[in-house]
């Protein structure tokens, strides 16, 4: 409240303009009887542009109003100032609003589960990728012939290839999903743990398949291929991109069939619980005994195509007698 010595229009006006007063609230002389009748008076308010006083006051002075003629209606029986009573208490009243803490837990940790699903493209891609660049550099007829004249030999030769593209791609996952969790500010331990775990689940995953696909495909267009329709391709059609509740259950079923859907399963299962219980634990070694089963397919798939390479190998080694 400020007190004016002088209440002409212009006084009025430059009190506004000076930033004296933010607010002028003009009450008619017919305040009291419009009151009295039930009705809601008019009131004439003049502000200076862009203050947020404005909304503020009057919504404190239409609630005022509002509260006044609904006790006054209701009670005609009592006089202007019991009324007035009434409504002042009951504006008085304050409400203490708690926020739970488990919904915000939930929140975050269910958009971090969002983002980490986002490494069944970027890493997996990466690390498929660069499996086929070595495949593909060492397959080749004059890299192939060199490497046999070598006295390493070809069992020594392929375990060193092995250890330097599982190493690369364990720093590739390590890279990416710290940085990951770092963008979503994972700060409970717990919460990291159940995450890395489904990453490692998935990680081997991604291993085998790059291993069996890439000794399988001879071109750069076939891993540029597989890149764009299985991996890319899977996580339209998993969760990534789109929300899989979002999406028809006849494509849901279909992504069961990817790796890449239990991936995200078991992030948004991890993102969306708060109580880890017997029944979550059930349910995020399903989803991870899914991921190994892909794995362990992936591998074997892979030794039996090892093996017949090399029977064929060795066929035209062999002499037929006359």
């Amino acid at each position: 409240m400020v007190t004016l010595d002088d209440t002409s229009q212009k006084t009025l006006d430059d009190a506004l303009y000076f930033g004296q007063i933010d607010y002028i609230l003009t009450i008619p002389e017919s305040f009291t009887r419009a009151l009295t009748a039930g009705k809601k008076p008019q009131l004439t308010i003049q502000t200076k542009p862009g203050t947020y006083t404005k909304t503020l006051v009057n919504t404190t002075i239409n609630q005022f109003l509002n509260t006044f003629l609904l006790y006054q209606k209701a009670q005609p029986h009592l006089s202007q100032q019991e009324v007035l009573q009434q409504t002042t208490q009951t504006l008085r009243q304050q409400a203490t609003v708690k926020l739970d803490h488990t919904y915000t837990q939930k929140v975050n940790q269910s958009i971090a589960g969002r983002f980490i699903n986002l490494l069944a493209y970027g890493l997996f891609s990466t690390i498929f990728s660069a499996y086929g660049l070595v495949n593909l550099a060492f397959n080749r007829p004059e890299i192939k012939m060199r490497n046999s004249c070598s006295p390493v030999s070809r069992r020594r030769f392929s375990r060193k290839i092995a250890i330097a593209t599982i190493s690369y791609a364990l720093l590739a996952a390590i890279g990416f999903s710290g940085f990951i969790m770092y963008v979503s500010k994972l700060a409970n331990p717990q919460i990291i743990g159940l995450f890395s775990l489904s990453i490692l689940a998935f990680f081997l995953t991604m291993i085998t398949f790059s291993t069996l696909v890439t000794s399988l495909v001879k071109s750069s267009e076939t891993i540029s291929g597989v890149n764009n329709v299985f991996i890319l391709g899977s996580c339209f059609i998993s969760g990534v991109f789109v929300p899989s509740e979002f999406l028809p259950d006849i494509v849901n079923k279909i992504a069961a069939f990817t790796p890449t859907y239990w991936f995200v399963r078991s992030n948004m299962l991890i993102g969306e619980t708060i109580t880890y219980d017997t029944k979550f634990f059930e349910a995020l070694g399903l989803n991870l005994f899914v991921l190994l089963a892909f794995s362990a397919v992936f591998m074997v798939l892979h030794f039996m195509n090892m093996r017949e390479k090399g029977v064929v190998s060795l066929i035209p080694h062999k002499r037929t007698t006359r």
